[in-house]
């Protein structure tokens, strides 16, 4: 008798007219989308795909996306044009702008709401006062209510203070699935790849990142701070993402010096040519 162990397992889903679907099957079909992301990513609060930034026709538009937020999974179907929502915001505080800063954030509606016995929840797009988030919130970018954002260049020489201008959308709160933990959105990792493009004297793991980056557009926490460690940077709190990106842009401008190891020579074997009067065996005529 040989037993068989199935590492690897497949299952498709046929549809037959007038069939009746069982319970197990419709967890089935629940179930899977679920597996397959927890696979791909396990960590906190963070976007799966998606939700990118783009200026088109001077309007800025976030593209829909898939997000994890408690553990459960929303999709973003219709993309977010910023300008309509803060004109929005604007038209319903139009008494309180003082350069305050504010969120624009994601928030799921207070009750699920229930079609065909199945119980869904939906992410609303609002701008609030920072102080005003919660816990709930998940928040895609935070800029001033003085005037219309703009999205920051991914091409300016100092990305840490072009991010943190008051007129900027910074989206360096924004966490993105990568590996096991979350990191800074693609969008800002543009900003680093044009930093390393355009230092002189590059190190090895300057390269690596390049190469990272050209691979996923991201680079995981970890080699942020293992690069922060090899240049000699302090590490920050983890929380203040913005404190920890000054700090990773201020490194990669730091002129490595690696040391390469001795060059350790082979021993040099000494050959002697012999002339052919030493070679031959007979004695030599006086």
């Amino acid at each position: 008798m040989t037993s068989r162990t199935n590492f690897l397992l497949s299952k498709s889903v046929t549809f037959k007219q007038n069939a009746i679907l069982s319970r197990e099957m419709l967890q089935e079909l629940h179930d899977f989308p679920h597996d397959v992301f927890d696979l791909f990513y396990s960590g906190d609060d963070a976007v799966l795909c998606g939700i990118d930034f783009c200026c088109h026709n001077e309007k800025i538009t976030i593209s829909p996306g898939l997000l994890r937020k408690k553990g459960a999974l929303f999709r973003l179907l219709q993309p977010i044009v910023v300008n309509e929502v803060f004109e929005e915001y604007r038209r319903l505080n139009s008494r309180s702008r003082n350069l305050n800063k504010v969120s624009l954030i994601l928030r799921a509606d207070d009750g699920p709401e229930e079609r065909y016995g199945v119980q869904s929840n939906r992410l609303t797009p609002a701008i609030v006062p920072c102080a005003e988030r919660q816990e709930k919130d998940l928040v895609l970018c935070v800029f001033s209510d003085d005037a219309m954002p703009l999205l920051p260049s991914p091409d300016s020489p100092k990305p840490e203070d072009e991010y943190t201008r008051i007129s900027r959308c910074n989206m360096l709160s924004l966490p993105y699935a990568c590996a096991e933990a979350s990191t800074f959105h693609p969008y800002v990792f543009r900003s680093v790849l044009n930093i390393l493009k355009n230092k002189i004297h590059k190190s090895t793991l300057d390269y690596a990142l390049i190469l990272e980056l050209q691979r996923h557009a991201t680079i995981p926490w970890e080699s942020i701070r293992f690069y922060i460690d090899e240049v000699g940077g302090t590490w920050p709190d983890e929380t203040d993402r913005e404190t920890v990106f000054k700090v990773f842009c201020k490194c990669l401008r730091e002129v490595v010096s690696v040391t390469p190891p001795p060059f350790v020579s082979a021993p040099v074997r000494s050959t002697t040519i012999q002339s052919r009067e030493a070679k031959s065996p007979y004695p030599t005529p006086i």
